[in-house]
């Protein structure tokens, strides 16, 4: 693990408090994982470069914390895992109540989220769904691997669980019929249908839950330096938000 401080005078007077008796602090580079490309959030632009509304903020947020940051694109489990090794010195974005005890997670969200169900129109018939113990029994729910709502499917063993590797993937099951349902964060899920020209196809059937966008510091990584370098972040996420930066960086994503 490597992380490299701030060359300004301020940065390293921020930084060096926080990783004082850690066993990363003559490291040169400051390690961040996120997910692999999840439009809108993160992915590469035709220039290669990766962008989207986690990176932007995070990019904003980790400047003004003094942090000279590279992030690493992996897999959820792997995020974890490398957290809890302390392989990356944290993850960019990490749902508010998916917590870990080698994690310290920033209070301040950086945005609401909400994850719902969604189906085929020309499926559905009129149904009308408030619950899911509204689904026929046997219903496949397609979903991310990974995710923390899996376990909350997992109480209904009416339905059916296919778990598959992205939302662009669970889309074109959805798409082909070959899964009923699909359970995802809206967002997300209304960006690949208009990329993939898939307007007027799917339903939004319910809400299923809401939750909170929060970034994440690895125990491992800071030891009992940790939550001071969550409580920076909680300062800096509450300015970014009085300024108005993430919305309009959310905005910008949504046009």
């Amino acid at each position: 693990m490597k992380f490299a401080l701030h060359v300004s005078v301020y940065a390293l007077l921020l930084v060096l408090p926080l990783v004082q008796g850690s066993h990363t602090a003559q490291a040169e580079v400051l390690k961040i994982a996120m997910p692999e490309a999840f439009k809108p959030y993160t992915y590469q632009g035709d220039d290669g470069v990766w962008t989207g509304v986690d990176v932007e903020i995070g990019r904003e947020m980790h400047t003004r914390m003094g942090l000279d940051v590279v992030y690493e694109s992996l897999p959820w489990a792997r995020q974890l895992a490398y957290a809890e090794k302390g392989l990356s010195a944290g993850i960019l974005t990490v749902y508010c109540e998916d917590r870990k005890d080698f994690l310290v997670l920033s209070n301040e969200s950086f945005y609401d989220i909400r994850i719902s169900l969604f189906a085929r129109q020309d499926v559905l018939k009129g149904r009308s769904v408030s619950s899911l113990e509204d689904l026929p029994d046997g219903s496949v729910v397609g979903i991310v691997r990974g995710n923390f709502y899996a376990k909350e499917l997992a109480r209904y063993p009416n339905l059916k669980i296919n778990y598959s590797h992205n939302t662009e993937l669970l889309m074109e099951q959805l798409y082909r019929k070959r899964i009923d349902y699909v359970m995802e964060e809206y967002l997300p899920f209304m960006y690949y249908t208009k990329e993939k020209n898939y307007s007027g196809v799917f339903s939004e059937l319910m809400v299923y839950l809401e939750d909170r966008v929060c970034t994440a510091f690895s125990k491992t990584v800071f030891g009992d330096k940790t939550a001071q370098l969550a409580e920076k972040a909680n300062e800096v996420i509450r300015q970014l938000k009085t300024e108005g930066f993430i919305d309009r960086v959310i905005m910008k994503y949504q046009n």
